[in-house]
């Protein structure tokens, strides 16, 4: 399945912005995971509200 290109550079800039930024998320938590620390009940809910602002937004704030 071919993919189409996106539609104009500042589109593929911003997409790369946002797959960084879920990668980010999602090392932190793998990294508190890994450390052996629990993240809390708050710390849990911002790192998934986040992920789901940048994933609807493609920013968090």
């Amino acid at each position: 399945m071919k993919r189409k290109p996106p539609a104009s550079p500042f589109e593929a800039q911003r997409k790369a912005a946002q797959r960084a930024a879920l990668n980010a998320l999602k090392r932190a938590r793998r990294s508190a995971e890994q450390a052996g620390v629990s993240l809390s009940e708050w710390e849990g809910e911002f790192l998934d509200s986040v992920s789901e602002r940048v994933k609807t937004h493609g920013r968090a704030f």
